[in-house]
């Protein structure tokens, strides 16, 4: 359990995974993200690490996600307290590679934040949940930047589960997806608004100097000996 001064948004705490495939120029650097059309936030990039800028309106996070997707860690690092903890994410990744959804290519494609881009629509028997992604072989990344979204419920894991086949068989990097339930009522919409291609420094992916660890107990975080 996350300790409550750890707030972070529940789309974007946990939004990553390793081993994926690459099709196009790997991406270095940071990309802005839109949820619901409210939530905003950005990721930084570099080879296996990335780091998450929470969303605008969590108010109170106080802190940011580290993320180390090779070694499938993550370390939540708190600036108000100057403390941190680590968490696995190994468990996350394991419900993305069950019951994999139906992805069709629909034929339509179109320009996206300068790349191109085709659509595609998944299908979940299940759940009855329909999304349509937009992903382009243009850009890749190392990372299912969707996996936290599964803590959104049943059309989260779905999408999930999509963007992993999409990204670690397809070599594609979801620009934007909108979902449905069963019965057709929209349930949520997420985009990548803009990319920043830069040389990110390594330092961006380490815990600052003066920081201690903690470790989690019952749902609490200790100092740890």
């Amino acid at each position: 359990m996350i300790p409550s001064r750890f707030p972070l948004s529940g789309l974007l705490v946990l939004l990553f995974s390793a081993g994926l495939a690459f099709s196009g120029e790997p991406f270095e650097g940071s990309f802005d993200i839109l949820v619901n059309g409210t939530d905003r936030a950005q990721i930084t990039l570099k080879g296996k690490k990335a780091k998450v800028a929470p969303p605008e309106s969590v108010a109170a996070t106080n802190g940011y996600p580290l993320i180390d997707f090779e070694n499938m860690k993550m370390r939540l690092v708190s600036t108000k307290d100057k403390t941190w903890f680590e968490l696995p994410l190994a468990m996350l990744e394991a419900r993305t590679k069950s019951n994999p959804p139906k992805i069709e290519e629909t034929g339509k494609a179109e320009s996206l934040l300068g790349l191109s881009a085709k659509e595609y629509l998944v299908s979940d028997s299940v759940s009855g949940t329909k999304i349509r992604i937009w992903a382009s072989s243009d850009r890749s990344v190392g990372i299912n930047f969707l996996l936290g979204f599964q803590r959104q419920g049943e059309h989260g894991l779905v999408l999930a589960r999509a963007a992993r086949i999409l990204l670690a068989e397809r070599g594609l990097m979801p620009l934007k997806a909108s979902a449905s339930d069963k019965s057709g009522r929209d349930v949520f919409k997420w985009e990548v608004t803009a990319l920043h291609p830069a040389v990110v420094a390594a330092s961006t992916f380490e815990v600052p100097e003066g920081y201690k660890r903690v470790s989690m107990v019952a749902g609490s975080a200790q100092e740890k000996k």
